[in-house]
């Protein structure tokens, strides 16, 4: 177990050429969240007002040729705050309570938008909100609660069956907050961060089907540490996240561990010249075992005041390869998220853009 300090010489490649789709919204529309469909392709949530109908309008789209398009007709539903997809090709999202704006729901939809199920969880989650779909056909919701007394976050993650009914809430300790819930066949899996030896550290969990704790990993760096991305690899899991030794630049942090969280090397990724700041937001192994992981990376104020997306690729000892940036000039922002390889074998992103050059926000997806 050890730490590698990464750095390599910036390899500015614009991805203009192996652009597969775009999708811009109108200025009016707010894209609440973003996720994977069933097969494998991107999900775009967004909401605007409709001032005709004294309503909110939701609708989730897929961007592809032509886009897909499912249009969420329920007054019950005015946004979704996390999304994933179901077995039957419909959808389960997390969602403001309709009557209680302070609470959060959980509701499943059918393929074409309808409202199967809706479940208020009579709490409100803050931030860090996650849906998955669990093996056995139910799901498992987690976010963040806020503590008034003690002026902190801490982890609420509820599992539901298929129907919707509540069979098991479960809830960290203060200042345990989660950043993404995954479930594969080990069973739940989420990350994020919590008290260190510093100030915080990432933190890992895995739980059984029933809520049953498994085993819980802490990844002390010192200073400031969270994780915001999981993925299983052929041994074990690879996180990805960011760390701020107190003084200095943030950077991208990368834990590889065993099937029991046990870390067996920890990578950080250091900023290029011209960036202050490094985010991990997807992370994923290869077959041959080399690890790709993606994100953005602030670039200084001056003068270019913008944040570009990165490709990052590591081999299986968390030494880097390459180095990969994607951006547009002027004050714009771009991010690369939920990395996957189509059922052909290439390497699919997808990114996201906001800022003048975007409008509200833009989304494609490239082949690099």
């Amino acid at each position: 177990m050890g730490i590698v300090f990464c750095a390599v010489v910036m390899l500015l490649q614009p991805l203009e050429s192996s652009l597969t789709y775009e999708l811009r919204l109108p200025d009016e529309w707010d894209c609440t969240s973003t996720g994977v469909s069933r097969d494998g392709g991107p999900l775009i949530c967004c909401y605007w007002w409709d001032g005709a109908e004294d309503r909110h309008r939701v609708l989730i789209l897929a961007p592809g040729d032509p886009v897909g398009k499912v249009r969420v007709d329920d007054q019950r539903v005015t946004g979704i705050t996390s999304i994933c997809s179901a077995s039957d090709g419909g959808f389960f999202i997390s969602c403001p309570e309709y009557s209680k704006s302070s609470e959060t729901a959980a509701a499943k939809l059918t393929p074409s938008g309808e409202v199967e199920w809706f479940t208020d969880t009579g709490i409100m989650l803050v931030d860090g909100c996650s849906v998955v779909s669990l093996a056995d056909g139910g799901f498992a919701m987690g976010g963040n609660r806020y503590d008034d007394d003690f002026g902190g976050r801490y982890f609420y993650m509820a599992l539901l069956d298929e129907s919707g009914v509540i069979t098991r809430e479960l809830e960290g300790d203060l200042l345990q907050e989660i950043r993404t819930v995954t479930a594969n066949e080990d069973g739940i899996l989420i990350v994020g961060r919590m008290e260190g030896s510093g100030e915080t550290q990432g933190f890992a969990g895995l739980f059984d089907l029933n809520g049953g704790l498994l085993w819980e990993q802490g990844y002390d760096q010192g200073g400031f540490s969270t994780l915001h991305s999981a993925s299983a690899t052929a041994d074990g899991y690879i996180f990805g996240g960011t760390h701020w030794p107190f003084e200095g630049q943030m950077s991208g942090l990368l834990v590889k561990t065993s099937r029991s969280g046990d870390e067996l090397w920890t990578a950080l990724l250091q900023p290029d010249s011209g960036y202050q700041q490094l985010y991990l937001l997807s992370v994923m192994e290869e077959d041959n075992g080399e690890i790709l992981a993606s994100g953005f990376t602030v670039a200084d104020n001056e003068p270019r005041n913008t944040d570009d997306a990165l490709l990052v690729r590591l081999d299986s000892d968390g030494t880097e390869i390459s180095r990969l940036y994607y951006g547009l000039p002027g004050e714009n922002h771009e991010s690369f998220d939920h990395l996957r390889r189509d059922p052909n074998g290439e390497l699919v992103i997808f990114c996201v853009g906001w800022g003048p050059d975007h409008g509200t926000g833009t989304y494609s997806v490239l082949k690099p």
